[in-house]
């Protein structure tokens, strides 16, 4: 009985994650439209990164893509004075924990 629940816990884990990754998905594509607008010209990427090289990754990222600034930035790149916008960048981005290494 503890093989076949073993089994079974795997298996709706995956099936979580796949869910999971989905919604990041469509998190990007609903983000992406409301930041740049249409037509939808963008490339989702997802990079694993360590902690180190993540915020050198970030700036690169943030130089490359300076001319793709949201269309709710004032003129100075300024983000808008909305709370609700998590991060001023040029770009869309999700942070992914990953649980695995965590144990």
């Amino acid at each position: 009985d503890r093989d076949k629940l073993t089994v079974l816990l795997k298996q709706q884990f995956t099936l979580s994650f796949v869910a999971w990754m989905h919604a990041k998905a469509i998190r990007v594509f609903v983000e992406s439209m409301l930041r740049f607008g249409l037509p939808p010209k963008f490339v989702p990427v997802m990079l694993a990164l360590d902690s180190k090289k993540a915020e050198l990754v970030k700036e690169k990222l943030k130089q490359l893509y300076a001319d793709f600034g949201s269309k709710f930035q004032d003129d100075d790149g300024v983000g808008a004075s909305d709370p609700s916008l998590e991060q001023d960048l040029p770009y869309v981005s999700l942070k992914v924990t990953n649980i695995a290494e965590k144990h």
